[in-house]
């Protein structure tokens, strides 16, 4: 992936967590982003499962809710980094008639 793929997607899903109508969320599942600037980006509740961030700069990141699954991290700067699980929805109570 390239660095200008990267930026538009990390655009897009900047837009689409502000509501914004031609956003979209990320989804960089199996993307190679080994040694890729991620630093301070905003990726709460984005696909990276299988993704390679071996030696991504991730200082910083908010990955609130991102799907990690499987993704190598290896050597990957998570200093201050984000790493909280989606908030969990609330239960709606069951309605009795």
């Amino acid at each position: 992936m390239t660095t200008d793929e990267l930026k538009a997607i990390l655009d897009l899903h900047r837009r689409y967590l502000t509501g914004a109508e031609d956003g979209a969320r990320a989804n960089l599942r199996e993307a190679n982003l080994r040694d890729a600037d991620l630093s301070e980006a905003t990726l709460t509740g984005a696909n990276l499962r299988d993704a390679d961030l071996r030696r991504a700069d991730l200082t910083g990141a908010d990955l609130t809710g991102a799907n990690l699954s499987e993704a190598t991290l290896f050597g990957a700067d998570l200093t201050n980094t984000i790493l909280a699980p989606a908030a969990p929805v609330p239960e709606i109570p069951a309605v009795t008639p």
